[in-house]
């Protein structure tokens, strides 16, 4: 009974840890042994590199985004790196191009986001390379108040807070609100603690010396800051920024994406995994480990919780154990009624919408995780307009 008892509370304060605990540790670390980061006025030269495949809904508006940005037109340029684009992406900022030089397109053969940000970091002329996405949106003063962390010689990666808007009126919009706020503050605190390493498609500037070449069906934004942790670089969040992109939508656009991106985000540190040896990086371990793959084995640690639970109310009579399965099998009863009603208002009722989302995460990082473990590890991607209407 008692090792049942263990097994039953180890995986509770597993399924919690990576949202609870491990917040409160980062948040006191944070507090009693802050990493400042001297800042001044500077004006580098800027390249803005969107890689970008069949965005011509978008790719206009994002162009002209970025060159009304609040800094000298003379130390900025975008550019456009097609990755096989086979609609009007290559045709729209060819017109774009003849009417300002800035603006440069790299035509390339479909090979991925890896290959395409690589090949547009090759070819920019910045000393700040700036990666972003082509359904991004900045506000003016985005790259001022980024660049100036770069007058701090040992900072080599700005990581820019992105502020999630709906793509599509779905019931996870509340619940992904509320995640993608409690992840922001979260790499805010690691930031602040000294052990940020999560970078952001949407919005990441790197010194271009030190921008690393990616490699194939990774997580970019997890693989470059790796990359530059491992050579000595400190990685920093600006918050309040004014970045917005968009959330997954739907129920397939969440198992989808966020399926996806654990699979090339374990790509990505598997190929990076020096930075999990404890004794050379003992506080990047910790925090890789905390933030990222223990959280994605929630849904095993919420059966293993259900499982358990239901062991004990079998064999034994403790009135606390009944109430414990019973209120993980509400849960789970209206977690399967907010999918049978997802398609309708009654599912954006937060009793629904919360269980409902929180199964389907789950039940996503999972199936990341199994993509990964069986080596179909390839890292496509698709505009966000496509995928939320999917």
């Amino acid at each position: 009974m008692v090792s049942l008892i263990t097994l039953f509370w180890v995986f509770v304060v597993l399924a919690i840890y990576p949202y609870v605990i491990y917040p409160i540790l980062i948040l006191f670390a944070s507090i009693l042994f802050p990493k400042r980061t001297f800042t001044r006025k500077i004006e580098p030269s800027v390249s803005i590199v969107i890689a970008a495949w069949n965005e011509e809904a978008s790719i206009r508006d994002r162009i002209e985004n970025a060159l009304a940005l609040d800094y000298p037109p003379d130390r900025l340029e975008v550019i456009i790196a097609s990755d096989g684009s086979t609609d009007r992406t290559n045709e729209i900022v060819r017109e774009m191009a003849k009417d300002d030089p800035r603006i440069r397109l790299l035509e390339l053969p479909h090979g991925g986001q890896s290959a395409a940000i690589n090949a547009g970091v090759a070819a920019a002329n910045g000393e700040i390379v700036v990666r972003t996405d082509a359904n991004t949106r900045f506000s003016p003063d985005v790259l001022r108040k980024m660049v100036k962390y770069f007058a701090d010689p040992n900072v080599q990666c700005v990581v820019g807070k992105v502020t999630m808007v709906p793509l599509e009126d779905a019931p996870y919009n509340m619940t992904e609100g509320l995640y993608w706020r409690f992840e922001a503050r979260l790499r805010a605190l690691e930031a602040l603690a000294g052990i940020a390493f999560v970078g952001s498609g949407p919005c990441m500037a790197v010194r271009r010396r030190n921008y690393p070449r990616l490699e194939e069906d990774v997580a970019e934004d997890l693989s470059a800051t790796m990359q530059i942790i491992s050579s000595g670089g400190r990685i920093v969040q600006v918050s309040n920024l004014g970045v917005y992109d968009y959330m997954d939508g739907c129920t397939a656009g969440q198992m989808r994406s966020r399926s996806r991106r654990v699979t090339v985000a374990l790509s990505a540190i598997w190929n990076n995994r020096g930075i999990l040896n404890p004794f050379r990086y003992p506080q990047y371990c910790f925090s890789v480990l905390s933030h990222k793959v223990l959280r994605w084995l929630t849904g095993v640690w919420l059966l293993g919780a259900l499982v358990t639970n239901a062991l004990l109310m079998a064999q034994y009579d403790i009135l606390l154990y009944d109430a414990l399965f019973g209120m993980q099998a509400a849960f789970y009863v209206f977690a399967v009624l907010g999918l049978l009603v997802s398609r309708t208002r009654v599912a954006k009722i937060p009793i629904f919408a919360v269980p409902m989302s929180i199964c389907v995460v789950s039940a996503a990082f999972i199936k990341g995780i199994a993509v990964f473990l069986y080596g179909d590890r390839r890292a496509s991607w698709e505009p966000a307009s496509s995928a939320g209407a999917k």
